[in-house]
C-alpha cells in the first residue's frame, strides 16, 4: 500500500540510495500482484534448472533483476516476529 509504514521505509531507501548516486531497481511484489501460490505448472517446472525458458516470465524478469545488482535490500512488514507468509 502507498500509505504503509513499509511503503515509506522503501521510499526512503530509494531516495537515500539515489543521493548517494547508485542506481536501483525498486520491485514491489504487492504491486505487481504477486501470486504467492505456485501454479501446476510453476510446481512442475520446480527443480527444472536446465531450461529457464520454462519459468514464468515474472521469475526471469526477477532472476534478471537480481543477477544486475550487486546488494539487496528487503522491506517489509514483521508479523509476530517474522516475515510475512507471502515472503
Amino acid at each position: 500500500l502507498a500509505s504503509s509504514y513499509s511503503s515509506a521505509l522503501a521510499a526512503a531507501v530509494e531516495e537515500g540510495a539515489r543521493a548517494g548516486g547508485h542506481e536501483l531497481r525498486r520491485i514491489s511484489l504487492y504491486d505487481q500482484n504477486y501470486g504467492v501460490k505456485l501454479t501446476a505448472s510453476e510446481r512442475a517446472a520446480y527443480f527444472e534448472t536446465t531450461r529457464p525458458e520454462r519459468l514464468a516470465s515474472d521469475v526471469r524478469r526477477a532472476l534478471t533483476d537480481l543477477s544486475w545488482c550487486d546488494s539487496v535490500v528487503f522491506v517489509y512488514p514483521t508479523w509476530w516476529f517474522n516475515v510475512p507468509a507471502a515472503l
